[in-house]
């Protein structure tokens, strides 16, 4: 029984062994898996974090880079707009002394009575007045404005000699005409 008993043991001593060896295999797998997980992970998670870095790097460089070229649409409206107005300054000037400029020339055409001063439209019709018109024609401004000319000033035989016609092509051409 003893021998039997030695047996056994040496058997169950040698299951505990081949059973200890299986599980220090098992465990020294186990460690270098979980050593793999672990350097796998760093990896992933050092390359993720570069990643990362490059796409937040890329995001404020871009804000920049726009930010920049805003600045710079937003100067050139802004010297845009100064020469626009600078532009519309210089006009409404121009316009004030044209304003002007047409007032004194009114102001003068209106004096002068012995002269018949007058403009017309491209229809031969009165568009201004002078008190000349009055004084040398005879026609108050509510009978002259908008009528044809030709039939107010110039004599039937002037007409069918095609005076009228004449002088103004002559005015068309130089910018007035005289008839005296």
């Amino acid at each position: 029984e003893s021998q039997f008993s030695n047996n056994t043991m040496d058997a169950i001593r040698d299951s505990i062994l081949q059973i200890r060896s299986r599980e220090l295999t098992s465990m020294a797998q186990r460690e270098t898996m979980a050593a793999t997980t672990y350097i796998t992970s760093l990896m992933v998670g050092a390359v993720s974090t570069v990643a990362g870095l490059v796409l937040v790097l890329s995001v404020v460089y871009l804000l920049q880079h726009n930010r920049r070229r805003a600045e710079k649409a937003a100067e050139l409206i802004s010297e845009e707009h100064a020469q626009l107005q600078d532009s519309l300054d210089r006009i409404q000037k121009l316009e004030t002394d044209n304003l002007q400029l047409n007032q004194y020339m009114r102001s003068f055409v209106e004096q002068v009575e012995d002269y018949a001063i007058f403009a017309m439209d491209e229809n031969c019709r009165a568009t201004t007045w002078n008190n000349g018109v009055k004084k040398v024609l005879g026609f108050v401004e509510s009978e002259f404005i908008g009528q044809d000319i030709r039939q107010l000033i110039f004599v039937p035989e002037a007409i069918e000699l095609g005076i009228p016609e004449a002088e103004f092509e002559s005015a068309a051409e130089l910018g007035s005409a005289s008839d005296d």
